[in-house]
């Protein structure tokens, strides 16, 4: 699915923030991204989701270079993919359905489409009973969960989730990682950032592919058998 070759990224032209990064995710796989703060593991996914351009090296989504796809290609494409941002990014004064639907109605889906699909990613998230809620009325947990929804709602290929579970306790860190599994049964490919190598521990059963990002250079790839 995403294929990475001699990727070169830097801010300042003086330090480096990926270097020589040569990897491949495949479609339907779990990958872990896992490093120190500064590693460039959120650089890599904005990258792959044309957040960014690299200075050098090609980066392929299904056989086609993204870094020279035309601007007006670039909302198409992102399409097929999902962003769990660091912050939930949800929007303060419309209720759940409507953060929620909003990439539906970007897409310019039918309406009685986007209620649909609105309203099972809710019962799938166990949240229906919240949707005319305001975020502000939801728990931290809720919200991220809301986040999540928000990004699979259009059934994505790619899931790019950065640092999803950062702030949360055990119970829900628990929760939300369960829940990106089941996401993953169905088929969605997850790229999946942390700097907790606790957490990798801990669910290192989960994942396909477990990379190790340090000072902007991949220092280990683990693969499951």
């Amino acid at each position: 699915m995403i294929q990475l070759y001699d990727i070169f990224k830097s801010f300042d032209h003086l330090t480096p923030a990926l270097t020589k990064i040569s990897i491949k995710f495949n479609s339907g796989e779990f990958v872990i991204i896992y490093g120190p703060s500064g590693a460039g593991k959120t650089t890599l996914l904005k990258l792959i989701y044309r957040d960014l351009l690299p200075e050098k090296g090609s980066l392929l989504f299904n056989g086609e270079n993204i870094v020279k796809m035309p601007i007006r290609k670039i909302p198409y494409y992102r399409r097929n993919i999902g962003f769990i941002f660091q912050d939930t990014k949800l929007i303060s004064n419309k209720t759940i359905f409507d953060n929620i639907s909003i990439m539906l109605r970007i897409c310019e889906l039918p309406e009685e489409e986007v209620y649909r699909k609105t309203n099972n990613i809710l019962s799938f998230m166990n949240l229906s009973h919240k949707k005319s809620l305001f975020p502000y009325q939801l728990s931290q947990g809720e919200q991220q969960k809301i986040a999540i929804a928000r990004s699979i709602v259009n059934g994505p290929k790619l899931l790019l989730a950065d640092e999803p579970v950062l702030d949360l306790d055990r119970e829900l860190t628990v929760e939300i990682m369960n829940l990106f599994h089941n996401i993953n049964k169905n088929g969605t490919t997850i790229l999946f950032v942390t700097n907790q190598e606790t957490l990798v521990e801990k669910y290192i059963h989960l994942p396909n592919k477990i990379v190790q990002l340090e000072n902007g250079k991949i220092q280990k790839i683990q693969t499951s058998n």
